[in-house]
């Protein structure tokens, strides 16, 4: 009756009925089989599409948890698959565009990476085109899916963005970081206890490089900045950072799991106390120096081979695509096609370049370099603006967070294609991973006041 007061609270109600529906999810994608994945998608399909119209900030933070858990991918006739990050964040924001325009009430919130993300887009189209053409003619090239997919990254990282910075608000962007929190504090104690349990909790690919830079900053973030966190919050806070750090260390020739989560905490400390972040440069420094000898491969890579074709990989990629198309590049995902027309260690065969900006110089030229670092650099200077002004207590410990995990992320692109996975090397299922960043950095908008009609 209407008089009578419900026997759950509505907020309790909308974290149980998807917190159960991805229970029941996650627990059928393990009984294996195409059938049991099938059926594990149906319920999450069918939440979405109800709540996507109504409840978008419920929608986003299902599909950010989904896509790091659920084990579901989709066949597409070749060796790549599409998992539900990618899925999700190309049918979300579909959705999103075509609600848009039946309702005709389009609003869209103003962030200043939007331009250069859509010229990025772009340009990455303009480059898939530019690929056709016969720019080494002992070279192959990818196949036509494999382009589409290499420009597919670069379009759904910024969908992935768009979709946080026009949906979330305050409230449902604090949900989705606790429950992200929750998933990786699960995650670090199974690691810590080799409870293989809760290590399978993550799908493949979701445990990429972004995924250790993001819990680090959130987690710091909220630990240095947030002054209203009970003493219970703060000490789940501070294990789950010592955990991380841990672990990474623990693994640590592994460059791309401890090292941008050393560099993300950096920034924090800078952020809290700058004469302390200075002290402990300068430390760190000076530590570097005198190790240097030691350094690269004992702690950058498994060994030293790796370090030196990842270097050699640098040095015929660049000259290479320089002379014949610097502007453009060779196309997304062509480059690892035309690799084997240049000898590495004296043998001719296909390699990636294990560094972000590499590979986007190759993929997408000058141009698209240029827009990444254009993108980047205005999320760092609105972060820094937004930061002066806002005064909630998670606002603040959120924009914190969000500079601390771009550093991190950009240090990760020096490691590998964590930001915009490579096709032919990490693939799009390190996209579960990837999106995080994206997202994360989306969220910024809930403080943004400029949105267009």
């Amino acid at each position: 009756m209407r008089g009578e007061q419900a026997l759950l609270p509505r907020s309790l109600l909308l974290w149980m009925v998807p917190g159960l529906v991805l229970l029941l999810a996650v627990g059928l994608s393990w009984r294996g089989g195409r059938s049991s994945l099938l059926l594990a998608l149906l319920p999450l399909l069918l939440l979405l599409g109800l709540a996507a119209v109504r409840r978008p900030g419920l929608t986003l933070t299902v599909w950010l948890l989904a896509a790091l858990t659920l084990r579901f991918e989709l066949g597409t006739g070749t060796q790549t698959t599409l998992n539900l990050a990618v899925l999700g964040a190309g049918g979300l924001f579909g959705l999103h565009v075509l609600r848009g325009l039946v309702s005709q009430r389009w609003a869209w919130r103003r962030t200043p990476a939007d331009l250069p993300l859509f010229l990025l887009v772009l340009v990455a189209l303009f480059s898939l085109l530019a690929g056709f053409l016969p720019w080494n003619a002992f070279a192959g090239r990818a196949s036509l899916a494999s382009q589409v997919g290499g420009w597919a990254v670069f379009a759904l990282s910024a969908a992935a963005f768009w979709l946080a910075a026009q949906q979330l608000d305050a409230t449902w962007l604090r949900r989705a970081v606790t429950g992200f929190l929750a998933l990786g504090g699960l995650y670090l104690v199974g690691r810590a206890l080799g409870i293989g349990g809760l290590v399978r909790l993550l799908a493949p690919g979701a445990d990429g490089s972004l995924w250790w830079v993001w819990l680090a900053a959130l987690s710091g973030g909220l630990l240095l900045f947030a002054r209203r966190l009970s003493s219970w919050a703060r000490l789940g806070l501070a294990a789950l950072l010592v955990l991380n750090v841990w672990v990474g260390w623990q693994n640590r020739s592994w460059a791309s799991g401890w090292l941008p989560v050393w560099a993300t905490l950096a920034v924090l400390v800078w952020l809290r106390k700058p004469w302390l972040g200075a002290a402990l440069t300068l430390i760190g420094g000076i530590g570097i120096w005198l190790l240097a000898q030691g350094l690269p491969t004992e702690l950058f890579a498994a060994d030293a081979y790796s370090v030196d074709t990842r270097r050699l990989a640098w040095q015929i990629l660049v000259p290479a695509v320089w002379n014949s198309n610097a502007l453009l590049g060779w196309g997304p995902s062509n480059y690892y096609f035309y690799t084997p027309v240049y000898p590495i260690l004296g043998y001719y065969v296909s390699f990636n370049s294990h560094n972000q900006y590499v590979d986007l110089f190759a993929q997408v030229g000058l141009l698209g370099v240029g827009l990444f670092g254009w993108a980047v650099t205005a999320l760092a200077v609105w972060a820094l603006r937004l930061r002066r002004r806002v005064q909630s207590d998670f606002g603040r410990a959120y924009l914190a967070a969000a500079l601390a995990g771009l550093a991190g992320m950009l240090v990760a692109g020096m490691l590998g294609d964590w930001l915009l996975p490579f096709v032919y090397n990490i693939g799009l299922r390190g996209m579960r991973a990837s999106l995080l960043g994206w997202f994360f950095l989306g969220g910024l908008a809930v403080w943004s006041k400029q949105v267009h009609k």
